[in-house]
């Protein structure tokens, strides 16, 4: 069966924030650079202010090498990100990028973000 994803480019490139969703789904992948977070919220075409769950990517562990990423849920991301953007002793220090996942109508709960987030990490973890 054919699917069509479409990507819009928000500031007409492609390391800059994206929109990134299938024609016949509800959800949409936000790909937010860590540097354009603040850009991202305060775009009205943004909706960050709901239920969400997100993947924060970034740079290799000294142990392993291996990429790290962090897998959360929120009931308004663009809240709950900002404790991952601090650089204080809570902040997450390593990320570069995030993914976020928001239902376009709205219909994402936070009981709906909170089971695919423990599904995401038993996946992540196998």
């Amino acid at each position: 069966m054919e699917k069509v994803i479409t990507t819009h480019l928000f500031q007409g490139e492609a390391n800059g924030i994206m929109n990134v969703f299938i024609s016949n789904k509800i959800c949409n992948m936000y790909v937010i650079p860590r540097h354009l977070i603040d850009d991202a919220i305060a775009n009205p075409d943004i909706k960050l202010d709901r239920p969400a769950f997100y993947m924060l990517l970034g740079g290799t562990t000294e142990i392993t090498q291996l990429p790290q990423a962090y897998i959360g849920h929120a009931e308004s991301f663009q809240e709950r990100v900002k404790s991952h953007k601090s650089l204080s002793v809570h902040g997450k220090k390593f990320w570069d990028k995030t993914l976020v996942f928001i239902a376009g109508d709205n219909t994402l709960t936070k009981v709906d973000v909170a089971y695919i987030e423990a599904k995401l990490i038993d996946k992540a973890a196998q």
